[in-house]
């Protein structure tokens, strides 16, 4: 779980990083950038400390949009009972039964959530995942502020809400 929890921390900090500044607000569209740091010192000018360094169109926009994509929202591991969280929600197992586990999902954010489930066996986990396996995880949506129970089979295959 060293490598989950290192890909999470990645995860978080990227969204952190996005620049969005007040200026950059056209009426037709948003224009943001992503940036590769954030400037500790004025070597590039008065002023700039902790100033983001634009980055538009570069790796960090692509490295985002493939995470957001790629990494599940909630990991689970059905047999073993493991479950880990990437989204900015909370979950936790509550119980077992013989078709599968429950889940309780809590949205403490002030946004809807709209959330991958990846859930699968031990013996799955063993088998590479395609390059697209991400198109198939189900999602869940979690209202701003709200608890929602799912019941996940036990080989992972489908999601019901409770």
């Amino acid at each position: 779980m060293l490598y989950a929890a290192l890909i999470r921390d990645i995860q978080h900090a990227q969204a952190e990083a996005v620049n969005m500044p007040p200026n950059h607000i056209t009426t037709n569209n948003l224009v943001g950038s992503s940036m590769e740091r954030i400037q500790p010192s004025d070597a590039e000018g008065r002023g700039s400390v902790g100033n983001f360094i634009n980055t538009r169109n570069s790796w960090t926009e692509t490295n985002g949009m493939l995470m957001a994509l790629e990494l599940p929202g909630i990991y689970l591991q059905t047999d073993k009972g493991k479950i880990y969280v990437y989204d900015a929600v909370e979950s936790r197992i509550l119980r077992r039964t013989k078709e599968g586990l429950v889940i309780s999902i809590t949205n403490p954010t002030r946004y809807d959530a709209n959330i991958s489930v990846f859930a699968e066996t031990i013996a799955d986990s063993k088998k590479p995942l395609g390059y697209t396996a991400f198109l198939k995880w189900p999602k869940v949506e979690v209202k701003e502020g709200m608890t929602r129970l799912f019941l996940i089979n036990n080989d992972g295959k489908s999601i019901k809400s409770l």
